[in-house]
This record gives structure tokens, C-alpha cells and sequence, in this order.
């Protein structure tokens, strides 16, 4: 059984209406409405309009569809115009971020002055009523280049990182090509840095890292957050990806609270997505969430906001 289908909803309710003034179309240049949000993690949409498709007379409407961590969505969804009475029904599979739809009508008869029915007021409104099933959520770390390990074992190390009065030897080229935060500090020419505000261990986890050591079995529940907070503040992001996968991995009722809150802190955004995609699960039920009255505000208001308008038209 996949990640998604153990931690996130495997459907999803699409729904938007888009108001699109006459006026809008007297350039001819391609429109879109505003992206939506849904309960897939990193899964978006939007509508667009193609008033002269391909430099044709054709007037496109499409659904696009981003989809950041999910590699197949499969949607199926109606898009209408209803004051001319025109429903496109639509069935497709959406393997990376693209669009599709079809012809909404010619340009001449979208603007045509007599008998128009696509816009009421000088108005056209366009739904969307859909669904989306995703079948799975992948997250890939780095691959490892065999460079960095073969160095961990050198003996022509060239720099000192200290912490809790112990000391650490590393490459200068190691910390310069994976953090633009050592990389200015390096462009001093000192021959250590002092890091006051994380532990050793931390420290030790990280550079590990660096040599593309394998640290799943030094990361645990106690240091996990102090090793992301380091990945954060150094911008080494593939350490930091590496611990939003594993804090992923282990989202539950018990721990989402604690791990949005430290999303927000450590600018982990797939980990803050998925908290707001599994919070979303749960949404109305009567299921404990522990700790839910910490939950930070602007999680808070973020699954409120996508539960609102997932039901609403």
C-alpha cells in the first residue's frame, strides 16, 4: 500500500467559477484564472483560455494541472458555459504539469454582438466541476555521487567546524558547493567557524550528509527537528529534503500537530503540504489530533480555506 493511500485522501472534489469580463479578450492573449489548492499534496489547477489557439479562429478552454509530488492524477471533470448552454466533458490522466481540454467555440461567434449567449452583463461565467484521484506521492532524495564518499576517509581535510567545544575536519569545497551560507562565510579566508546554536551531534548529522553517508539510523524523533532547522538556516537543501521525507514518512494523528508547527519554522514546504493534506483527511470527523489547539495559524487557516472551497461552488 502506497504513502497516499495510508496518509492522504485518495479523491477530490474540484469545483471553481470564473468570471472573465468582454473586455478581457480584446488583446487575444492567452487567459487564466487564479491556481486552486487541493487535498492531493503538491497537486494545483487552474483554468485558461485560448482566444486564438495556435492562430486559429478557435477559442480553447483548458484545465491545467501541477502536479509537484504526484506523478499520475487522473481527473475527470466538465467545464460549462451555461448561459449558452455548452458542457465539454472531459476523462484524463495527468502524468506531469500540463493542460487539456478542447474548443470552446470559434472567436467570431464568442464576441458576436447578436444573439450571444456567452456573456450575460458583458460577463461570461465559466465552471469547473470535477474529480481527481492521485494513485501515489513521490518524494526522491539526491542521488549520491561517489566523489564526497570517497573523500569522508581523507586525511587532507582543511577546515574546522566547532561545536560544544568538539571539533570537526572537513573539506572547504564540501561545505562551498553544498551551502551558500558556508560559501559566503568561507570567502573570508578563515579557517574555522564556531556554530554556537546547534549541538555537535547536529553538526556531525550534517556533515555526514555532505559525504553522502547514509544517516537513517542517525536521525531520530529526538534530533530529527534540530537537524532540519540546521539544513534550513545553512540552506543545505538536500539535507533538507532528506528529513521532510522522513518526517513524511512518519506522519500521524499522534505527531502532525508538532510536525506543521515545525514546517512553518524550518521553511520545510512539502512537509508543511502534507500536514495540511492529512489534517484535510480528517476534516469534520471525530477523529483525536493531538495537541490541535497548537496548531500554528497559518496551518490552521489553510485547511480551513481548502475545506471551505473544496465544497463549495
Amino acid at each position: 500500500m502506497s504513502l497516499i493511500d495510508t496518509k492522504f485522501p485518495t479523491a477530490c472534489l474540484i469545483r471553481k467559477k470564473w468570471k472573465i469580463k468582454r473586455e478581457a479578450f480584446s488583446n487575444k492573449k492567452r487567459l487564466c484564472d487564479s491556481l486552486s489548492l487541493t487535498n492531493f499534496p503538491g497537486v494545483k489547477y487552474y483554468l485558461c483560455l485560448h482566444p486564438k489557439y495556435r492562430n486559429t479562429n478557435q477559442v480553447r478552454v483548458s484545465l491545467f494541472c501541477i502536479c509537484n509530488m504526484t506523478p499520475k492524477v487522473n481527473a475527470f471533470f466538465t467545464i460549462s458555459v451555461k448561459s449558452a448552454s455548452r458542457h465539454l466533458n472531459y476523462g484524463h490522466t495527468f502524468e506531469k504539469s500540463e493542460g487539456y481540454g478542447s474548443t470552446l467555440c470559434t472567436y467570431e461567434k464568442l464576441l458576436n454582438p447578436e444573439n450571444n449567449k456567452f456573456f450575460v452583463d458583458g460577463v461570461m461565467e465559466i465552471d469547473l466541476v470535477g474529480t481527481l484521484n492521485c494513485q501515489e506521492t513521490v518524494r526522491k532524495s539526491p542521488e549520491s555521487a561517489s566523489l564526497a564518499a570517497i573523500l569522508y576517509k581523507s586525511d587532507d581535510k582543511d577546515f574546522v567546524l566547532a561545536a560544544e567545544d568538539q571539533q570537526l575536519m572537513v573539506h572547504k569545497w564540501i561545505l562551498r558547493a553544498n551551502s551558500s551560507v558556508f560559501h559566503k562565510k568561507l570567502s573570508a579566508g578563515i579557517g574555522k567557524i564556531n556554530i554556537d546554536d546547534f549541538s555537535f551531534n547536529t553538526v556531525k548529522i550534517a556533515m555526514e550528509h555532505l559525504y553522502e553517508r547514509d544517516i537513517k539510523n542517525l536521525v531520530d524523533a529526538q534530533n530529527a527537528f534540530e537537524v532540519l532547522n540546521f539544513a534550513d538556516q545553512y540552506q543545505i537543501k538536500t539535507l533538507h529534503n532528506v528529513i521532510q521525507n522522513k518526517l513524511i514518512d512518519e506522519l500521524s494523528e499522534a505527531n502532525v500537530v508538532k510536525f506543521a508547527n515545525i514546517s512553518v519554522k524550518c521553511n520545510a514546504l512539502e512537509l508543511r503540504e502534507c500536514c495540511i493534506c492529512f489534517l484535510m483527511k480528517f476534516f469534520g470527523k471525530q477523529t483525536v489530533i493531538n495537541d490541535i489547539k497548537q496548531l500554528h495559524n497559518n496551518i490552521a487557516g489553510e485547511v480551513g480555506q481548502r475545506c471551505l472551497l473544496s465544497v463549495l461552488v
